[in-house]
């Protein structure tokens, strides 16, 4: 008899920053590697002869983190990649939801009725999957093994096996165990996140699962700047105030200035953050800036008041990593003033790192840096 245990990867950034990543390749974040050794740690005394994977980042990273305590490789297989979803790949979910509700009802819902612009079947992509989880079943009869995958293509593969299974919500790193013995799979335990504690997990964290119908206030899609001046002007100024406590020394009309200039050449490098029909906030990028150095610069990132302090923060960050990895960049930049706490927070719980100082228009600045590019993040799993 063969165990098997299928994994979906850690959190990646298409979880935090609410976009739909499908084959789209993108990072772990920071939780994301706390709970792929939280994984590893719970399998470390598990006898796995071999862990199968995605070659996706997201996924090959939380192979790597299973396999470390065992002295083994993963082994990559294009076939256990998430269902492709065609021209949705890396498109926010509150812009799908914005746009085309019903059809993002269907993608997540796993119905053969989803169709977008080169998309894939939910029963395409789950006679891949299983292919590969026949094979290996085989090959390691009698040992216990892994494979290491994507939520979508996950619950169809088990949707296909277990026609009358009720699926509970899978959280990041969920483990679903199957024995396999004479061509026959039986499921002993799905979704089970035992070793994941509350601090740590996605689904704790987040609250769009839980309110059916209303998930739309928590998914913000990116409206493209209409070169008015407001509500610009007065989001800079709140910005500015917060900081310095009045707006003294505030270049209104220099800030839009610059604004116009840069999005003369660069069309995607300021956007309105939007929930829903209403605008909340703001992003400016300046793709110019250490352009040499592989460097993605972010020069204001804006939510209005009421807005703060719901976890949506993350999603313009999400807005700037997609821009600049479409331009090559490496790594996302941004500078911070040292007073302001909160902000310094938030951005180190997102990856980002004090690379130095800058003057700053009252007093240094904080230049702080993350890597945006899955070909040159190295990942230290050593438990």
């Amino acid at each position: 008899m063969t165990t098997i245990y299928l994994i979906r990867h850690a959190e990646a950034e298409g979880n935090l920053y609410r976009r739909i990543h499908g084959q789209y390749d993108s990072l772990l974040t920071e939780t994301g590697k706390r709970q792929a050794l939280a994984l590893a740690e719970r399998f470390r005394e598990i006898p796995l002869s071999a862990v199968y994977t995605s070659d996706l980042f997201r996924a090959e990273q939380t192979a790597k983190a299973l396999c470390t305590p065992h002295g083994i490789e993963p082994r990559k297989d294009r076939r256990l990649r998430e269902q492709g979803v065609g021209e949705w790949e890396d498109v926010c979910y509150g812009w799908a939801e914005h746009f085309q509700p019903e059809e993002l009802k269907r993608y997540v819902s796993g119905s053969e009725a989803f169709s977008v612009d080169g998309s894939e079947l939910p029963s395409h992509a789950a006679r891949r999957f299983l292919a590969v989880l026949r094979e290996s079943a085989a090959r390691h009869e009698g040992q216990f093994i892994a494979l290491v995958t994507h939520s979508m293509i996950l619950s169809a593969s088990l949707r296909t096996l277990f026609p009358d299974l009720v699926l509970p919500r899978s959280d990041n790193t969920g483990v679903t165990t199957l024995q396999y013995s004479d061509g026959t799979f039986s499921l002993i335990s799905a979704s089970d996140c035992r070793h994941l504690s509350k601090e740590i997990s996605t689904l704790e964290r987040q609250r769009w699962w839980r309110e059916t119908g209303r998930s739309a206030e928590f998914n913000l899609w990116f409206r493209p700047y209409d070169l008015a001046r407001e509500p610009f002007l007065s989001m800079r100024e709140d910005a500015w105030a917060g900081i310095y406590g009045s707006t003294m020394g505030l270049d209104g009309e220099g800030f839009y200035q610059e604004l116009l200039n840069i999005c003369h050449y660069h069309p995607d490098a300021a956007a309105y953050a939007m929930l829903g029909d209403r605008t909340v906030g703001f992003i400016q990028l300046m793709p110019a800036k250490d352009r040499m150095l592989g460097c993605g610069h972010i020069s204001f990132v804006y939510l209005i008041p009421e807005e703060r302090n719901k976890g949506l923060g993350p999603q313009l960050i999400g807005y700037a990593t997609s821009v600049f990895r479409r331009k090559n960049r490496k790594k996302l930049q941004l500078l911070v003033a040292p007073q302001n706490a909160h902000a310094l927070h938030v951005y180190e719980k997102l990856g980002f790192q004090k690379a130095g100082n800058q003057p700053g228009r009252f007093n240094d600045l904080y230049l702080m840096r993350k890597r945006i590019d899955p070909a040159s993040e190295k990942i230290n799993w050593q438990l």
